[in-house]
């Protein structure tokens, strides 16, 4: 039921946000640690709301992995990225279309190895594509103080969602969203 109940809260963010998202043509997601394809979860669920919002086709098959991995919640970065390094595949569909453009969709970002190498599958079946990120939390690794000060202060920037001429700051409204269920990163 909770994982509903952030199903419910991300489709409220979506409403007042999807005007700041990207325009692409396509949204994709990445595929957890034991799947090969795409299989109906609440992240497939929460690409086909972005999909709907921004006016892009949500295509579940385009990518697939060519073996699963290790869970990465306890892998170190070197081990996160040797272990996802080539396995995945991008469908060459769209391939004769010159100004492609993606949002990859992805539940944590931790070391980027995940949407580095699905954006490395996408880019070599369509090279001159435009690929933005869209995850739901941006995890901080650093027990270091000024470190830690420094990537909070990031993570509350991580709120400010840029249009292309206009920005919307996240209001008072959102603070209670700022956890592991509701926190949001968006970059190109």
């Amino acid at each position: 039921d909770d994982k509903n109940n952030g199903l419910k809260q991300w489709s409220l963010l979506l409403n007042e946000v999807a005007e700041y998202l990207p325009k692409v043509d396509i949204v994709v997601r990445a595929l957890g640690h034991n799947e090969l394809v795409t299989k109906t979860n609440n992240l497939c669920t929460l690409s086909e709301l972005i999909a709907k919002k921004i006016g892009a086709d949500y295509r579940p098959s385009f990518l697939k992995k060519s073996q699963t991995t290790l869970k990465s919640t306890k892998l170190s970065r070197p081990h996160r990225y040797s272990q996802i390094n080539g396995l995945y595949e991008s469908s060459n569909e769209f391939q004769s279309k010159k100004d492609i453009s993606f949002l990859i969709v992805d539940d944590v970002f931790t070391t980027g190895a995940t949407t580095n190498e699905i954006a490395r599958a996408l880019h070599q079946t369509h090279p001159n594509a435009k690929i933005y990120i869209f995850t739901l939390v941006k995890t901080l690794l650093s027990r270091d103080s000024h470190q830690s000060t420094y990537q909070n202060k990031r993570l509350l920037k991580l709120f400010d969602i840029v249009g292309e001429k206009q920005s919307l700051v996240l209001g008072d409204e959102f603070k209670d969203k700022v956890s592991k269920s509701f926190s949001a990163n968006y970059s190109n």
